[in-house]
């Protein structure tokens, strides 16, 4: 008896440690975001020549596609130098390797705009609807001698099987902030969104030797299938490698992040979009990604639902 009231103490003093480190790291942010709020950072609205239909049918069949030049090479370096502002209040352990910032949003009005960015918004509509929402949105800075990731799928694929059902629930996209050469960038394994299964699934390794590094000049943007095999190799460059990532969803999706307010005035033309990108998200319930079954019919392994008053304030 006196062992097992030892153990629950221990757990106890345990999680209040664990939930002081949370709140620490939220203040950081909320500090972050009233010094930071009035940086401003310039984003191209559009790049004239994309063609959306190329890139949609790149997705289909290989699971991604790469856009070089969407920002200019002064937008990625303010953008850059935003999240480092960031991170040092956030990251005050500078021995991590791989530091993350999540509702980045939340933060600066900069991102806002970003996330609302015409030519990832029109790609992943083809998808996804035209009823899209904003899923989540952060930062991730690779070290250099940083450990590399497993090989994985995104959420919510990594509750399912992505047949053609389960696909089209959740677009990616990635602002590259640095160059993603060989050497640092994300290890990815074409037309891999279309399997049946995930590579923690794999009967053997020989697809290993089909894997392509994804790479891009400062300033590209990548987009990519949540179901899209893919990890994280060591940085073995001189220099940190940071991207943005945005994820987007159906509107009957379970979202982690909402903005506290909305940077662009309603005379901007990117406010109509961000409104609707933001618009009633919700976290998710005990780690479900949907609001509720009826929607996806038996998709119902991937966890518990939210109610139907939910779907309703959602839509």
């Amino acid at each position: 008896m006196m062992a097992r009231r030892q153990r629950g103490l221990a757990q106890l003093l345990l999680w209040i440690r664990r939930l002081g480190l949370t709140l620490k790291k939220r203040l950081r942010l909320e500090l972050a975001r009233g010094r930071i709020w009035r940086t401003q950072v310039e984003i191209e609205p559009l790049v004239r020549g994309v063609d959306i239909g190329e890139h949609v049918t790149q997705i289909s069949r290989c699971g991604y596609a790469v856009i070089p030049a969407v920002l200019s090479q002064e937008g990625a370096t303010e953008l850059l130098e935003l999240v480092r502002s960031i991170e040092s209040l956030v990251w005050t352990n500078r021995e991590v390797p791989d530091r993350r910032v999540t509702d980045l949003e939340s933060l600066h009005p900069s991102f806002q705009r970003l996330l609302a960015h015409p030519i990832a918004v029109q790609v992943w509509e083809q998808f996804l609807g035209p009823d899209m929402i904003l899923q989540s949105m952060g930062s991730v800075t690779q070290l250099p001698g940083n450990s590399p990731e497993v090989w994985h799928r995104d959420f919510p694929g990594i509750f399912m099987e992505p047949g053609p059902s389960a696909n089209d629930l959740v677009g990616v996209a990635v602002w590259m902030l640095d160059p993603f050469t060989p050497r640092n960038g994300p290890l990815i394994l074409p037309e891999s969104h279309l399997f049946r299964h995930g590579p923690e699934h794999a009967e053997n390794q020989d697809w290993r030797a089909d894997a392509i590094p994804l790479v891009g000049a400062a300033g590209s943007l990548a987009l990519y299938d949540h179901a899209l095999w893919h990890s994280q190799q060591a940085n073995t460059e001189t220099e940190s490698r940071t991207g943005l990532w945005v994820q987007y969803t159906r509107f009957f999706c379970s979202t982690y992040s909402r903005p506290a307010r909305l940077g662009v005035s309603s005379s901007d033309p990117e406010a109509l979009r961000l409104r609707k990108l933001t618009r009633g998200t919700l976290r998710p319930s005990l780690g479900s990604p949907f609001v509720m079954p009826a929607v996806l019919g038996d998709l119902t392994g991937a966890g518990l639902f939210a109610s139907r008053r939910s779907l309703r304030r959602h839509g």
